[in-house]
């Protein structure tokens, strides 16, 4: 078993201090803390009663959507150079 190299990062979230635990490097880190700060943000505009719940759970959805659409379009771009090469083979 490889042992992979754990760092502890304290991050402030929505005023909130967390500890993460990573094997990535802080400025990595800090770039998804930006990220997950700018989009609770770009949500708690939208609601008119926002809670930290809910903030959470839209947050979550819209990354998992992000993240979902993103997979989709690799895999067609997958499929499309896999005919391509088939093509020329």
């Amino acid at each position: 078993m490889l042992l992979v190299p754990v760092n502890e990062y304290k991050v402030r979230i929505k005023g909130m201090h967390y500890f993460i635990k990573t094997d990535k490097d802080l400025e990595y880190v800090n770039r998804v803390v930006e990220k997950l700060n700018e989009r609770l943000s770009e949500i708690e505009q939208n609601l008119k009663a926002p809670d930290t719940q809910k903030l959470a759970v839209m947050a979550a959805f819209s990354f998992a959507a992000e993240n979902m659409q993103l997979q989709e379009e690799k895999d067609g771009v997958t499929i499309k150079l896999d005919e391509i090469i088939n093509k020329t083979a």
